[in-house]
């Protein structure tokens, strides 16, 4: 065989052959298929030789003749008569000595390249999964016709029929066997156990024959196909849901690592490349972590450290994969298995999110990791319960968090010496504010390069185009359990008496200063938990509780989400837990702040147990006690009936803010402060007699101000006294307090 060098010479490629050895796969698999073809010839001319010329046999295998049948019924020790011609019977003795020679001399190449560290991919195949040199030459027999079709025709020959062109068992066992003993013997190949099935590296097309019927086609899995013929890659079947990890793809330098975790890692699985193989334990690593938070850079840097090949495959993709998740995650284990790579399986927690088959997507993986991979990662962003492994396997857990203030800083810092930052950006204040993974600061550098060049045409990062950016990557993904609410107030525009808006300016500096308090001064040491902020509004309706959550938002640069409690709570047992879990969790992630309006729906009080039902809600409540206590981020519970809230809940409050129906002189400020700028109020409103004469929330004002404004728009006209009267007595009249016309005073014409 000819090859060219990288000057375009003509080389021969047999240098490895002149020494003994095979250089290359191809020329193994060469001389392989030679030992094949002098087989066939040597069976074609034994099962044929002797017999008497049928006058049909140009329509062999197409029409069944009476001598065909004839010869079907013969002895087996007459089947097969000595050759007549001394021609045809030299010819099958010299080919029986060619194919002792060579198969002789196959064997002999093949052992010395192996020695010789020469890549061979049947020989690997057979002894990664264990194959006999039986079951090595069946898969060999059933390779040859994806590797030339001359062999469809030569099975469908032997076969006796043109439509069976691929190898029935059969034929296997008749190239294979040279007795009917060896036959009955070799059958137990095909066993759904046995490891060509087991393992799939064969597989039944859809011919409605079962595995164990002599008349059922066998073929190649494709994936086995492409790896003999030297195509070292991931299952095309499996795409996009699978990947090889880039080795020439670095850590980028803002992406810190946990060196000292890398390297125990590594020594643990070198430690068992030590010992022999049998006993080896299977290595499994669960990192579990925020998205962004580098657990798969850690298991490409181990990787890359040990020279290890890796296979990273989407949890959440083989899941939807049309193959089934079954099948699609034995095929990914199985690469691992033959390319000797490491498997990283990312997204676990979508196999666990609202799935009752949770635990069986658990088992399944443990159990196709254990049986394949010796060394596997499984990422997921929450913590999960791992099985039970057997006592050949080892399970460590290796926890990952967000990274605090200083180090996020850090990696604010790292990338600002790559990026195009205006000066006016506080790196210390976006890190003091944004709880965000490393991942998620480079994401969220890149969304602000791009706010940057749509506003001004030039990428140049100003602090709001950064903020804006952080907030994208920090919204909650809570689906219908709860509404982002977009602040636009500040503390300055509430009206409040002073002492009540003094407690709020003090929640919102011990968030701003708590990077200084925590961590500076090492309060964060003498607080294992309950180091978040928790705030409890409550007074009458309308008072302004849920404006001031908005205006916390506003001046701390957060986002608001209210739980919708509705879908929060459910009448099914666990359902509320689970919802519970999932807002906490990703509230922790993003650093929002949790607004619970009407909270005493689901911050009552606990009750004695008298039934299920009271446990369940009692359970329900110790639960959520349990995630706020744990929570180091900004809760806010809003409630018109104080009374009605558990003890416990207001226990955990560290501001608790009254909101009192406001005074005459608060009413007023309210009333003229809900009149917009732009809006063509008259002189003669007045403001003095609204206040004195009506006490009212602010709520119902704005619902008086802005029905009075909707008047004075139909009718085209300026927002006039009479136009806010017969609103104010709409409005008194929805509520059920009773105003008697008296009560206007001068203005009582107007109703």
């Amino acid at each position: 065989m000819k090859r060219t060098d990288m000057a375009g010479r003509s080389v021969s490629s047999s240098a490895g052959i002149e020494a003994g050895f095979y250089d290359r796969n191809e020329a193994y698999i060469r001389d392989e298929l030679e030992l094949l073809d002098l087989l066939l010839h040597i069976h074609i001319l034994l099962a044929f030789s002797g017999q008497t010329p049928d006058p049909l046999d140009p329509l062999k295998g197409l029409v069944l003749s009476e001598n065909a049948m004839l010869r079907l019924l013969q002895h087996p020790a007459d089947r097969f008569p000595a050759l007549e011609e001394p021609s045809r019977m030299k010819e099958l003795a010299e080919l029986q000595i060619r194919f002792q020679e060579l198969a002789a001399k196959v064997r002999e190449r093949k052992q010395r390249s192996l020695e010789n560290g020469v890549w061979l991919a049947l020989p690997q195949l057979a002894e990664r999964f264990h194959l006999s040199e039986a079951e090595e030459k069946c898969l060999l027999i059933c390779l040859a016709p994806e590797l030339d079709s001359k062999y469809e025709k030569i099975y469908a020959y032997l076969q006796d029929d043109v439509t069976r062109n691929k190898p029935s068992i059969e034929l296997v066992l008749k190239l294979l066997c040279t007795s009917a003993s060896d036959r009955m013997d070799f059958r137990k190949m095909f066993d759904p156990q046995a490891p060509l099935m087991k393992y799939q590296l064969l597989q039944l097309p859809e011919t409605g024959y079962s595995v164990q019927t002599l008349s059922g086609f066998l073929a190649v899995d494709p994936q086995i196909v492409r790896f003999v013929l030297g195509i070292r890659e991931t299952d095309p079947r499996l795409a996009p849901a699978v990947q090889r990890a880039d080795a020439g793809n670095p850590v980028p330098e803002w992406m810190p690592i946990r060196q000292d975790w890398a390297e125990r890692i590594g020594s643990i699985i070198r430690s068992e490349w030590n010992k022999r193989e049998q006993e080896r334990k299977k290595l499994i690593f669960a990192l579990s972590g925020p998205h962004g938070s580098g657990k798969r850079m850690l298991a490409e840097n181990v990787c890359r450290d040990l020279g290890l090949p890796l296979i990273i495959a989407d949890a959440g993709k083989l899941k939807e994969h049309p193959l089934s998740f079954a099948q699609a995650l034995f095929l990914v284990c199985r690469d691992a298995y033959i390319l000797q790579a490491a498997l990283c399986i990312t997204g676990m927690e979508q196999l666990f999110e609202n799935d009752r088959n949770a635990k069986n997507f658990a088992e399944l993986i443990l159990e196709q990791a254990r049986q394949f991979s010796s060394v596997t990662f499984l990422l997921s962003a929450h913590k999960w319960n791992i099985p039970n492994p057997d006592e050949g396997t080892w399970v460590f857990g290796v926890p990952f968090e967000v990274p605090d203030a200083a180090a996020r800083k850090e990696v604010w810092s790292r990338i600002a010496l790559q990026e195009p930052f205006a000066e006016s950006v506080d790196l210390d204040l976006i890190a003091e504010k944004f709880r965000l993974t490393p991942r998620r600061i480079w994401e969220a550098v890149q969304l602000a390069k791009q706010h940057a060049l749509w506003r001004t045409g030039e990428i140049r990062i100003s602090a709001e185009d950064l903020h804006q950016a952080c907030l994208s990557q920090s919204s909650l993904q809570l689906g219908t359990l709860a509404d982002k609410i977009k602040p636009e107030r500040t503390l300055r525009e509430i009206i409040l008496p002073r002492e009540q808006k003094a407690v709020l300016e003090q929640l919102i500096g011990q968030v701003k200063y708590r990077r200084i308090v925590h961590d500076e001064w090492g309060f964060k040491r003498k607080l294992s938990r309950g180091r978040g902020i928790h705030a409890l509004l409550h007074g009458p309706p309308g008072t302004g509780k849920t404006t001031a959550a908005e205006a916390i938002a506003y001046e701390l640069g957060l986002e608001l989400y209210r739980i919708d409690l509705s879908q929060a709570v459910s009448k099914y047992i666990g359902e509320t837990e689970k919802n519970i879990q999932r807002i906490f969790q990703e509230a922790s992630e993003s650093f929002s702040i949790l607004f619970f309006d009407e909270a005493d729906a689901l911050f009552g009080k606990r009750t004695e147990v008298k039934d299920a039902h009271d446990r369940h809600a009692n359970t329900e409540i110790a639960y959520l006690l349990q995630k706020m206590e744990e929570y180091d981020g900004i809760t806010i519970l809003a409630t018109n009936l104080y009374s009605n809230l558990d003890e416990a809940f207001i226990r955990r409050m560290q501001f608790t803010v009254h909101f009192p129906l406001p005074d005459e002189e608060h009413r007023e400020l309210i009333w003229r402060s809900m009149f917009p700028k732009e809006a063509p109020l008259s002189e003669t409103v007045d403001f003095p007699f609204l206040a004195k004469q009506f006490k009212l929330s602010g709520g119902h004002i704005k619902n008086i101000v802005l029905a009075a404004a909707f008047m004075a728009a139909e009718r085209s006209e300026e927002i006039r006294m009479e136009h806010i009267i017969r609103s104010l007595k709409r409005e008194m009249d929805k509520i059920g307090k009773i105003a008697l016309k008296e009560d206007f005073g001068v203005y009582s014409n107007m109703l």
